[in-house]
């Protein structure tokens, strides 16, 4: 009887750089054909503005507005930092400014994704706005500078409203002091009570 063999078959996962390395050749032969043959049945694109395209048709329209409609077109790769199967190529093009940065899973030697990474948006730091460097300065000290000013104004009509007060204090004080007149009455009594005063002093 003889022994008996057990062979374990292991899905064997690609070389993305393989992959890169026939992408970038159908693209700089323009050959749309050859790239739509490196995508596997179920295989996605993304572009740098977040569209998603799958299927013949969508990868074909992803391809021709890549780069592969581009006529003279050529990318030339950059770096490629490969993880089992996955890998992040950056590549240069002369369809497209700057450098562009690619996201790509790879299966059974086929693309299954490939995604652009969207680039980063314009910054809108003040050394961009285009306005010199000392005039937002010069802006920046005479906006502290009639802040101060309010504050002083602020400050000194504080400062007056207790002085304010104080002289109304006192000069109602003073009115205070001052006898009030009485009744008509008792002014008359007093008239009559002084000629009394002097006959009882005489006699």
């Amino acid at each position: 009887m003889g022994a008996l063999t057990t062979t374990v078959v292991v899905a064997q996962e690609s070389d993305p750089d393989t992959v890169i390395a026939a992408y970038s050749a159908a693209l700089n032969a323009h050959d749309v054909a050859a790239a739509l043959a490196l995508f596997d049945a179920y295989g996605s694109a993304a572009d740098a503005q977040g569209h998603h395209y799958e299927g013949q048709s969508g990868l074909t329209q992803f391809l021709l507005s890549n780069g592969f409609g581009s006529p003279g077109a050529q990318i030339t790769t950059r770096s490629v930092h490969v993880l089992a199967n996955r890998a992040v190529w950056t590549f240069a093009c002369s369809c497209t400014a700057g450098l562009t940065e690619v996201r790509i899973i790879t299966r059974n030697d086929k693309i299954s994704v490939f995604a652009i990474v969207p680039s980063p948006g314009p910054s809108t730091s003040v050394h961009q706005s285009g306005l010199p460097w000392w005039l937002w300065v010069g802006v920046a000290g005479g906006a502290v500078l009639v802040i101060v000013q309010c504050w002083r104004g602020q400050a000194q009509a504080e400062a007056r409203r207790p002085a304010r007060g104080l002289l109304a204090a006192l000069a109602e004080a003073r009115l205070g002091q001052r006898p009030t007149p009485g009744p008509p009455g008792d002014l008359v009594r007093e008239v009559h009570a002084a000629p009394r005063a002097r006959l009882s002093g005489l006699l």
